[in-house]
């Protein structure tokens, strides 16, 4: 059986189960209590599941709140590293466009905590950037309006839509769900409209993706490679899949 094979029986059964013993797991994947518990890791390290004394039980994402909160939770601290790096290519007086991805919400936290008193512009469709920057008073916040996307937590639709075409941002800050060689992608129509449109208004565009994104597939292709200025990863991204994306679109992968 594959590992992912294995981790998804465990999920399946965790869920219908409730509350799960390790030896039960053992029993059911044939494997040791050592090899479970490298299974729930994983699966805790991604926010699906929870250990507690007695065993593990699956985390309970009915509300918005909680799917964020699993959502962020997947290689939050790859997240995290390429965030503090991609602030480095703000400056005083930007404007900027952040998405409503995970992975540029760490890019916020990052920004309140490297530069709290630049004086930025920041426009954004997500509610969570927004209560982010709460406290943050010398940064000029506007939100997109728009309808909630429970599932993404985010705004989108025709007043999103419509606010982003009457703007103009100098740098924008996107995470779509892939990077394949084809170029950024999204299994999601409403987002895919968000994305086009903030590419379409943005005079530079930096893609933040953990390396985990790199290669994959999804079926509404936003835009070539080449429409970046940047890619900003994580350092466990391969040196050879580095130079790939690199060569290919001719944008450079810091």
């Amino acid at each position: 059986m594959m590992p992912s094979e294995r981790r998804s029986l465990a999920l399946e059964y965790i869920q219908q189960r409730g509350l799960c013993g390790i030896g039960d797991l053992a029993g059911l994947l044939d494997v040791s209590r050592v090899t479970v518990h490298r299974i729930l890791d994983e699966l805790e390290g991604q926010g699906l599941v929870r250990k507690e004394r007695g065993g593990v039980r699956i985390v309970e994402t009915s509300k918005p709140e909680g799917r964020f909160e699993q959502r962020i939770a997947q290689h939050l601290e790859l997240k995290r590293e390429l965030a503090r790096k991609a602030v480095k290519f703000v400056e005083d007086g930007d404007t900027l466009f952040i998405d409503a991805s995970t992975t540029c919400y760490c890019f916020a936290e990052a920004l309140g905590q490297l530069k709290p008193n630049a004086m930025l512009t920041i426009v954004t469709n997500s509610p969570f950037v927004l209560q982010r920057f709460i406290e943050l008073p010398d940064y000029h916040v506007t939100s997109t309006g728009g309808e909630l996307d429970h599932r993404l937590n985010a705004l989108v639709g025709s007043i999103t839509l419509d606010t982003i075409g009457k703007l103009q941002f100098n740098k924008a800050f996107i995470s779509p769900h892939c990077v394949s060689p084809l170029g950024i992608m999204t299994p999601h129509s409403s987002t895919f409209e968000v994305y086009d449109k903030v590419i379409g208004s943005a005079a530079e565009t930096t893609l933040l993706a953990e390396s985990p994104k790199f290669g994959q597939m999804s079926p509404l292709l936003i835009a070539p490679l080449s429409a970046l200025k940047r890619i900003v990863t994580d350092s466990k991204l391969s040196k050879e899949m580095r130079q790939l994306y690199s060569e290919d679109a001719a944008v450079p992968v810091i």
